[in-house]
């Protein structure tokens, strides 16, 4: 027991240190393209959503995206109803994680970190070396979490009583709240559950409960931002918590629909957090502007943001001289003040 003991805090600390050091590899290569392609990211909600999936599936934390966005909020360099689809975007890309860890990368990840530290040597291939290896470092963490949890299938001991998988929806809250991570919280009632250690309702249960925990990052972050910062992270919070609490009274009906599919448990468990955040995430898509003002509405005060689309500027005026060049010289004058904030921004992001 002390053997299994050490060796999945061994492997939570690896996940979390292989997070730590990946989100902070990949966070300026991100920043960077947020702030250069922010126009092309904010012109349409399909294109922040897209942004956000793809970061958080790069980054392997939604946590950091999460954050990221926040501080580009409430800097007011990015706008509250914009920043919206990147946060929805951001649930859905950090289930790849746990569908790699369902169709069993874990037991590979060796090679993940020996081919990054290999690599790490060539001067070429060393920053695509130290992914690769930071990424092995992640799947090795949970493989050392499952190795540690094999020995208990042995037991014939599950955690939850199928009975009352509502348990194990609190406990995941507070699990993912501590370690500040849904993908361990997830990856671990999937690998219970391929070891008999967890019944289906209760890991479905887990997934939900995850989603909540996973919030506390950015609510605790925004504390002492602005007005705008509190409504991102409430934004997420409520997004969160909304979609958990509406598909926590079908727990039963989603394990019937599960069990109807002839697939091993742990997939199962994967593709229904991947459908839980896809339906979540289009839902809210379609309700963005009614979600935006409810936002607004229990948070209110006025909104501030640099005005980094020219706004000013429209292909109507060329046919009038005059206005036309009134408008360019406002915006001329708006980029010479606005590109001194942005500077100021981007060193504190």
């Amino acid at each position: 027991m002390l053997e299994t003991i050490i060796f999945f805090i061994v492997g939570i600390v690896l996940f979390l240190f292989g997070v730590f050091l990946l989100s902070e590899k990949l966070k300026f290569f991100i920043r960077e393209k947020i702030i250069t392609n922010l126009r092309k990211i904010t012109r349409k909600p399909l294109y922040g959503f897209l942004f956000g999936a793809i970061s958080s599936a790069i980054s392997q934390s939604s946590s950091a995206i999460t954050v990221l966005t926040l501080a580009l909020v409430s800097s007011g360099l990015l706008g509250l109803y914009y920043s919206l689809p990147i946060l929805f975007g951001a649930n859905v890309g950090t289930t790849l994680t746990v569908n790699l860890v369902a169709i069993g990368v874990t037991r590979i990840s060796f090679l993940f970190v020996l081919i990054g530290f290999v690599l790490l040597f060539i001067k070429k291939t060393k920053r695509v070396g130290e992914i690769i290896f930071y990424v092995g470092i992640v799947f090795f963490g949970l493989f050392l979490i499952s190795y540690s949890i094999e020995p208990l299938k042995y037991t014939q001991q599950r955690f939850f009583s199928v009975k009352n998988p509502y348990l194990a929806f609190f406990y995941s809250i507070i699990f993912t709240a501590a370690v500040q991570s849904s993908a361990i919280t997830i990856s671990s009632a999937i690998i219970l559950a391929q070891h008999n250690l967890l019944e289906l309702p209760a890991a479905i249960a887990i997934v939900l409960g995850a989603n909540i925990g996973t919030t506390i990052t950015a609510l605790i972050t925004c504390i002492g931002t602005s007005i705008n910062g509190k409504r991102t992270a409430f934004a997420h919070f409520f997004f969160n918590v909304f979609g958990a609490f509406a598909f926590l009274p079908f727990i039963w009906p989603l394990n019937s629909l599960l069990d109807s599919f002839a697939f091993p448990i742990g997939l199962k468990v994967s593709l229904f957090h991947f459908f839980f955040n896809f339906v979540m995430a289009i839902a809210f898509l379609l309700l963005l502007k009614p979600y935006y003002k409810f936002i607004k509405t229990i948070l209110p005060g006025r909104e501030s943001r640099i005005n980094f689309l020219p706004f000013h500027l429209d292909k109507n005026f060329l046919e009038k001289p005059k206005e036309a060049l009134e408008r360019t010289k406002k915006r001329s004058k708006n980029n010479t003040t606005n590109s001194r904030k942005i500077l100021c921004i981007v060193e504190k992001i």
